[in-house]
């Protein structure tokens, strides 16, 4: 599909658009293409060979045409996927170099070109944004002085202008902020107002505010960049992203010919009819207009995860990713945000930031053509970065939260044990599966009330078809014996706490202190049903 220059009319575009209608049913089979890199491990392919049987049966059922993916662990990119269409009527399949167009997660390299001017003084999170900029700013709402840190969070009182969409080409990026800032409303978005809140009161998503720091980038740089060009030299080329480029405007008029070629065409599906998006401006860009493939995306969450240094390129100090991975508001000042545990950071959302998954990221979407979204899950060295050329205005479709929550539970099931196992128990195996067996049983005749003792008969041959996970040397950890010898043993024990805690002080096969080191190996998690009546958990 060849999509009109800048500057033609709308009408122009939406025959084209309705030209080029495709019919679902015209599609019998998803290509698929599975790229496996050589750092890959056993582990690794596991869940690759899991991602590739997942993610074209999930195409299929949220009948979308294409995706693309990458993932990252151990601080290396080892696999590519890439599934569906990049062009339907051309059945063009989506390959791992297939261009997407990435919607708001082009704020994070906004954020990220802040924070190198604050490590060279130029600017400060504490600075008046009037202090960067050619023409004036007040939140007539009250609140003082909006500073570049209320940019960063979303606290500045402002609200959102769908990123300033238009059909044709866009204005300069300071004449679109000084024009959107002289008037009180808008007329995009239905015409919401520009200030809703005053300066500091409520945090509220802003694509006007994001833009508003790509001008401070272009303004403030000592190097006189403009803001693509700043971003491209100092982040993108660093990390030797190949295909990935932020022009001001996502035409072919601005961007390289070899991404060009490479670009997907975004879909704004009607049910079952797939329609070829229109070419959408976006006059805030450094809100949201950057173009890549996901393996480019994905190294800068490896460069924020070494603590921004990827391949001896060094993009930020360790402070400062450590300051952009901060929650940074809390309370009633988090509002509206996209999921319920979500934090603000600089910029970045942090998800389940004080729990066992924590995970930075942000998504995004080119309306209406594309849906993207980049995590990293630190605890577990691995990030994702996963786009769709479809984004349907009409069908409320949950695009990339499957697939992320599908990588977060394996990841979770391969958890090794989160600490070295305690080498100096004797007996490690026996005392292991012995308090597995004592636990067993607590978890049901306790916890659940029941009041028959576990029968030996099917203990032992239950025991005899579990499978350990963790080894000690060549041997598993695990003792089918100690593990029935605990279950007769806690079958003894009246079922209340206190006989349970009387039983774990001194009657147990082992002490209470070994119990407590071995026990997070066997428990993880909120939801623990054996505990020796607490003691386990008690410090």
């Amino acid at each position: 599909m060849t999509l009109l220059p800048g500057g033609a009319r709308s009408s122009a575009i939406y025959t084209l658009v309705l030209g080029l209608v495709v019919s679902l049913s015209v599609l019998a089979e998803i290509p698929a293409t599975s790229l496996v890199h050589e750092g890959a491990d056993k582990r690794d392919r596991a869940l690759i060979d899991a991602l590739h049987a997942f993610l074209p049966a999930y195409l299929k059922a949220l009948d979308a045409p294409g995706v693309n993916i990458a993932l990252s662990r151990r601080g290396e990119v080892v696999w590519e996927g890439a599934y569906g269409y990049a062009d339907v009527a051309a059945k063009v399949p989506t390959s791992p170099d297939t261009v997407f167009r990435s919607g708001s997660m082009g704020k994070v390299y906004t954020g990220v070109a802040i924070m190198q001017l604050v490590e060279r003084g130029v600017i400060s999170l504490d600075d008046p944004i009037n202090k960067h900029l050619p023409f004036e700013v007040k939140n007539p709402l009250g609140g003082g002085e909006i500073t570049v840190f209320n940019l960063m969070v979303h606290t500045a009182g402002l609200a959102g202008d769908a990123a300033g969409s238009v059909f044709g080409d866009t204005r300069s990026l300071e004449e679109t902020l000084r024009e959107k800032y002289s008037r009180e409303t808008q007329p995009m978005a239905g015409g919401l107002p520009t200030w809703t809140k005053p300066v500091g009161e409520l945090r509220q998503y802003s694509n006007i505010g994001i833009a508003t720091l790509g001008l401070i980038v272009a303004r403030a740089n000592p190097d006189k960049l403009n803001f693509s060009e700043f971003v491209e030299r100092n982040i993108m080329q660093p990390l030797k992203m190949e295909y990935t480029q932020y022009p001001p405007a996502q035409s072919k008029a601005h961007v390289r010919p070899d991404i060009w070629e490479r670009m997907s065409v975004g879909y704004n599906s009607q049910g079952d009819v797939w329609l070829p998006t229109p070419l959408v401006y976006f006059e805030n860009y450094p809100a949201g207009g950057f173009v890549s493939v996901p393996r480019d995306h994905v190294r800068l969450f490896l460069a924020l995860s070494n603590g921004g240094e990827l391949d001896g390129a060094r993009i930020l100090k360790q402070e400062s990713v450590d300051a952009m991975l901060t929650p940074q508001l809390e309370g009633e000042l988090v509002h509206g945000t996209p999921r319920p545990g979500e934090r603000q950071g600089l910029v970045w959302w942090l998800r389940d930031w004080d729990g066992p998954t924590k995970a930075f990221h942000h998504g995004g979407g080119h309306m209406y053509g594309w849906r993207t979204m980049g995590i990293a899950w630190p605890e577990f060295d691995t990030a994702l970065v996963v786009a769709f050329n479809e984004w349907s205005a009409l069908n409320a479709k949950n695009y990339t939260r499957p697939v992320e929550d599908f990588v977060e539970s394996w990841l979770q099931s391969e958890r090794p044990p989160r600490h070295e196992l305690p080498q100096d128990i004797k007996n490690l195996a026996w005392k292991t599966s012995y308090l597995r067996g004592l636990l067993f049983v607590e978890s049901y005749r306790l916890s659940l009330g029941i009041p028959q003792q576990l029968d030996l008969g099917d203990m032992k041959r239950l025991a005899g078809q579990a499978v350990a996970q963790t080894w000690q040397g060549d041997r598993p950890l695990w003792n089918k014996q100690a593990f029935l010898q605990g279950i007769e043993d806690m079958n003894g024990v009246e079922v209340s706490i206190q006989a349970v805690q009387d039983y774990a002080r001194s009657g147990m096969q082992l002490s209470l202190e070994e119990a407590k080191r071995l026990y997070p190996h066997i428990s993880s998690g909120a939801m623990r049903f054996g505990t020796l009546g607490g003691l386990l958990l008690a410090e």
